[in-house]
């Protein structure tokens, strides 16, 4: 269980460092330490752009300006501090982090793997940034600044206009934790050696209330996290890795910012709980867009991570003019269950003046009944409540069409389904001998889109095979 990153930005902010040497010109180079082993070059929020190399390093300033640039070296970690970020950093409304090159590079921040910069704002908004997440109750909000803007972001924060509204930034930073030393202390090695390994018991974490806490679970190579929540007082419980893993717009379901589209393919995997998302990173698949019947982009995915989506993203140009697209993803992956999962959206799109979500939908199941291991009895009938998660724009399902499949997807039947309160149930009669029961459905909205998902082996029917 993790603490909400804003907050922990707001505690953790870097305390002000030495300064070992102040820099010149952007032609200079200097030498320092570093433990980036990841890519070597970074665009800091100034827009200015630092590149590590042969064990220094070098400027690129921004389009237009010309500042000084300040080198630290504390740790073992690299600063390269433009001159116009001092004061900011000196009156605490500036993460130092922003500037620390060894730890951006570290958190794979480089420009080889992503093309924004992760922030926490305070007191207001940020000219140029896309929110991703907001904390109303510490006036904090998650934003993405594009690399590519980060040259006029910077101007307006600093500028005399002031045209932001945001009084503190933080670097949204990442924090882990080593286990190798309590896990001992505790005599989790004991316990194993007796056969305790959790199975059938209830764990119970005590949490501060008032806090947005986030909630995640990784198992092997799947990761599933939550939205987050502010906690109140009393008891809570909670269920993770439920049957079935799917496609989620959870994180967000792509944009469209002007005439570029950006769609991030890996989220094929939350489990089915509503507000959770999900990826493998162990599973591989594509991600094509297509209009006017030809395919316009494609892109090959794996690796994919929910805190680093540009891993896995599809970038494509298009007509200015309002057209109609079909974008698909599929993803294959060694697991019992929701082994290949397919999405194909149709959708129309045109222009837009500021970033919009594309109109996206995903439909998502909760088979009831299901034993501990997902899985169903030969022979019964699941009751399967369905609902469908509708991204900015997707008007309300219109019709709704669902399939299952004994044979992993060889042969289909037609499954009835119902409506019930906001969404729909249906009946699934499983096979009466151990296997798995995958499931296809197609979706039309009232706006004029559609989709078309599939999950080969959504659950599983008696033991294991």
């Amino acid at each position: 269980m993790i603490l909400r990153m804003a907050v922990a930005a707001a505690l953790l902010a870097a305390a002000p460092l030495p300064a070992s040497a102040t820099g010149g010109n952007a032609a200079q180079t200097n030498t320092a330490r570093t433990s980036a082993t990841r890519g070597n070059a970074v665009t800091l929020l100034t827009g200015d752009r630092v590149i590590v190399a042969g064990g220094g390093y070098r400027v690129e300033p921004g389009a237009g300006r010309e500042v000084g640039f300040m080198r630290q070296v504390h740790g073992g970690h690299l600063y390269v501090i433009p001159s116009d970020a001092l004061p900011l950093i000196a009156q605490g409304r500036l993460d130092r982090r922003l500037f620390d090159v060894t730890q951006l590079l570290s958190w794979h921040y480089g420009d080889a793997d992503r093309n924004d910069l992760p922030l926490i704002v305070q007191g207001g908004g940020l000219r140029g940034a896309r929110e991703e997440r907001r904390v109303a109750g510490l006036g904090m909000s998650a934003v993405r600044v594009p690399k590519s803007a980060a040259a006029q972001t910077w101007k307006d924060l600093i500028g005399d206009a002031r045209t932001t509204a945001a009084t503190k930034i933080w670097l949204d930073g990442q924090r882990s934790f080593a286990l190798d030393q309590s896990v001992k202390q505790i005599g989790a090695p004991q316990a194993w050696k007796q056969g305790m390994t959790g199975k059938g018991v209830t764990l119970t974490f005590y949490r501060t209330p008032g806090l947005v806490w986030d909630s995640g679970l990784e198992i092997d190579t799947h990761v599933l996290v939550d939205d987050g929540e502010v906690v109140r007082p009393g008891h809570t419980s909670e269920t993770w890795n439920t049957a079935v893993a799917g496609p989620s717009l959870s994180r967000g379901g792509g944009s469209r910012t002007g005439d570029e589209l950006v769609f991030a393919g890996g989220g094929l995997f939350a489990d089915g709980v509503a507000g959770r998302a999900g990826t493998d990173v162990s599973a591989t698949g594509t991600v094509t867009l297509a209009g006017a019947g030809k395919v316009l982009a494609t892109s090959e995915i794996t690796d994919c991570l929910i805190a680093l989506p540009e891993r896995c993203e599809l970038r494509a140009e298009l007509p200015a003019g309002a057209a109609s697209y079909t974008l698909s993803t599929s993803m294959s992956r060694q697991s019992v269950l929701s082994t290949e999962v397919e999405a194909a959206w149709t959708f129309r799109s045109s222009h837009t003046a500021e970033r919009r979500p594309l109109p996206l939908m995903a439909v998502r199941y909760t088979p009831e009944g299901l034993d501990d291991a997902n899985r169903a009895t030969p022979g019964s009938l699941t009751r399967l409540p369905i609902w469908v998660e509708r991204g900015q724009g997707a008007g309300p399902v219109k019709r709704l069409r669902l399939e299952m499949s004994a044979d992993d997807g060889a042969t289909w039947h037609a499954v009835p389904v119902a409506a019930s309160g906001s969404g729909w149930t249906a009946l699934v009669r499983n096979p009466a001998t151990p296997g798995f029961v995958s499931l296809r459905v197609t979706a039309q909205n009232g706006s004029g889109g559609g989709l078309t998902q599939t999950i080969v082996r959504a659950y599983a029917v008696g033991p294991a095979v």
